[in-house]
């Protein structure tokens, strides 16, 4: 699990192999953006229902 600065700087580097984003829609509040700066673009590969949130599955493209 990490958060979007060290999100930001593996992206920077190109080592990230793909991304696993689990979604809850539940409204807490204002948070920080998981992309701050333009990245390159991703593709969708997957995705999974958990209960009542859901896994996204993307790659760089």
């Amino acid at each position: 699990m990490a958060g979007p600065k060290l999100a930001q700087i593996l992206t920077d580097f190109g080592l990230i192999d793909d991304y696993r984003l689990v979604i809850h829609p539940v409204v807490l509040g204002s948070g920080k953006p998981f992309f701050v700066r333009p990245r390159s673009p991703l593709r969708l590969t997957g995705n999974e229902v958990i209960g009542a949130a859901i896994r996204l599955v993307y790659v760089p493209v």
